[in-house]
């Protein structure tokens, strides 16, 4: 139960790029297979047009300045490689 408020507050550690996403980001051309298997993603419920989303940051610990814990650490864009959303139906929007 904890956990559950806490990630809705803060948002869940990061995680490595889920398969949906890291097509989304080939697609869009945005990086390479090899670049993505870096990457860290790190999430947090929120809202879109009055719909439930899931809010995602794209970063790169290897060169973050910051130790990212959870997806309100990353308030930098300069921290941020790529801001999205994942929808219910697993859909995946690039900002």
């Amino acid at each position: 139960m904890f956990a559950r408020i806490w990630s809705t507050l803060f948002g869940s550690a990061p995680v490595a790029i889920p398969s949906n996403v890291t097509m989304a980001l080939l697609d869009a051309a945005l990086f390479t297979p090899e670049r993505i298997e870096g990457l860290r993603l790190a999430k947090a419920p929120g809202k879109f047009a009055g719909r439930s989303v899931t809010k995602f940051r794209i970063f790169d610990p290897a060169t973050t300045s910051i130790e990212v814990k959870r997806f309100k650490d990353l308030q930098f864009p300069a921290e941020i490689l790529v801001t999205g959303r994942l929808e219910s139906n697993d859909r995946v929007y690039l900002d």
